[in-house]
């Protein structure tokens, strides 16, 4: 083999090598196990994609859901302040203690 032939077929290497560790970090990163709060959301996003278009529901429900987990996590956090749990939000009281 010439020397040019070499330094060519080494560069082929060093690209295929390439493209596959970074297909396989892309990989691994989709496959990566996802959170609870985005299982949720995208059971709402499935939902109502079969439902008629109603944006106002939509976004009204995409918000309780979305207020419902943040308070669901805030009430573990010492730190996180609760949306709706213990507060008084439109007339509406939400006793948590």
């Amino acid at each position: 083999m010439r020397r040019s032939e070499v330094q060519s077929y080494l560069k082929a290497s060093k690209t295929l090598f390439l493209c596959l560790v970074l297909s396989l970090g892309y990989f691994s990163i989709v496959n990566a196990q996802q959170s609870v709060a985005r299982e949720w959301n995208d059971v709402m996003l499935e939902a109502i994609r079969k439902d008629f278009a109603r944006p106002t529901v939509h976004s009204r429900n995409l918000f309780h859901i979305s207020a419902g987990m943040y308070d669901a996590w805030a009430a573990y956090d010492s730190q996180a302040q609760p949306y709706i749990l213990g507060d008084s939000i439109g007339g509406v009281v939400c006793e948590f203690t």
